[in-house]
């Protein structure tokens, strides 16, 4: 029987969706998550999930909850590291140990215990890399050392994490796309969307184009400056759009960003309004389903799932060139770069313009984010290079 560790949080479906498509077909491993989030309640169907699959989660009882950021920091860190230090005393040894999101204090855990895992494997999101000025340090460098595999989401990170890390690392990184389910869940949903249901459902207008912009709620989005050049559109293209702000998934400190955008957005008197509450998983297919273009000038990404998503549901992308989307940069995808946001006022003249010919050719883009993100393709990467299965 393998013995599989995951240092990650129990209650995201993104560790549901790792679990589900690689590690529960073989009947062999056994599973246990090492939960870094500071609240042990499961939201029911993932505890459903764990439960039906013989999955272990550890929890850290009574964590600080003060005030003091730095305080808190440290407290649960010496907690949580007194728990896991037990757990791994516990096993002797775990076959693998996954990290699924590389934060420092995973850094510190991995570089204490590492003894206790034959192979780590670290799996680094975007905004790991994309956002974090610490790779370099004593803990990081520890934990990038003993990593057997280190896998990063695109090209641009992987490019990002050589470059920070001074190539230090460069024989062992690689690129694998996490496993999401998005080609399943938004094909699985598809033959059951009605565009007039699924803006009901947000509130949306039925007579105009829908125009979602970002995905998060936080300042790197620029909203402000995205807001700006819409507002410079033409007044005839902009009678026919409805813009949505997506500002739902967000850190802890996001509402105040929020208002913010909703008083700018009321000010600028553009035609559109700001999602504010979170939303439901399974609801996601519907946002986009219900929308036609998607409009991203976040300062930094990673190819994300958002995006892909938005991309199976045939809309139009209008994004910054300075994301580096390498993987859509080929004859395969139908898009809109921009060099600048300022650039955005004249693009959406000139997609609008033309929409019922660009909407046509988006859907293009649906065949091309399948050859790169189905379940399948995704499994046998991870088989291949990291489970040594041959395919």
């Amino acid at each position: 029987m393998k013995k599989i560790l995951i240092i990650g949080a129990a209650n995201l479906q993104h560790t549901v969706n790792f679990i589900d498509t690689l590690l529960i077909d073989d009947s062999k491993n056994q599973v246990t998550i090492f939960n870094t989030e500071y609240k042990s309640d499961l939201i029911p169907k993932i505890e459903a999930f764990y439960t039906d699959n013989a999955v272990k989660v550890i929890n850290t009882e009574n964590l600080s909850r003060s005030k003091n950021g730095k305080i808190r920091a440290v407290i649960n860190l010496m907690k949580m590291k007194r728990v896991l230090h037990n757990e791994c005393r516990l096993n002797k040894q775990y076959n693998m140990c996954f990290i699924l999101y590389c934060s420092w204090q995973s850094s510190i855990w991995v570089s204490k215990y590492y003894k206790f895992f034959k192979k780590v494997v670290l799996v680094y999101f975007g905004s790991d890399v994309l956002r974090n000025e610490k790779l370099t340090n004593h803990f990081f460098n520890k934990m990038n050392n003993v990593a057997e595999n280190i896998i990063l989401p695109n090209l641009n990170t992987l490019e990002k994490f050589n470059e920070k890390t001074n190539n230090m690392y460069e024989s062992k990184s690689c690129v694998i796309q996490y496993p999401q389910k998005i080609v399943a869940t938004m094909l699985g949903y598809q033959p059951l969307h009605d565009k007039k249901h699924d803006r009901e459902f947000f509130n949306l207008p039925l007579d105009k184009i829908i125009v979602l912009c970002g995905h998060t709620a936080t300042a790197a989005e620029q909203y402000e400056k995205m807001i700006d050049a819409l507002t410079r559109c033409r007044k005839d293209i902009l009678d026919k759009c409805y813009f949505v702000f997506m500002m739902t998934y967000a850190p802890g400190d996001y509402q105040n960003y929020q208002e913010k955008i909703c008083n700018y957005l009321l000010k600028s008197k553009l035609n559109g309004t700001v999602l504010k509450s979170r939303i439901k998983y399974e609801d996601m297919p519907k946002l986009h389903y219900a929308c036609d273009v998607h409009i991203t000038t976040i300062k930094t990404d990673a190819l994300s799932c958002f995006l892909q998503e938005e991309m199976l549901a045939g809309n139009i992308l209008i994004y910054g060139k300075w994301l580096n989307y390498y993987e859509i940069e080929n004859e395969k995808f139908f898009s809109f770069p921009i060099n600048t946001i300022s650039d955005l006022t004249e693009t959406v003249n000139m997609v609008i313009g033309k929409f019922e010919e660009n909407i046509k050719m988006s859907k293009n883009n649906i065949k091309g984010i399948m050859e790169l993100a189905s379940e399948n393709a995704i499994r046998n990467e991870w088989n291949r290079i990291i489970f040594k299965k041959q395919m």
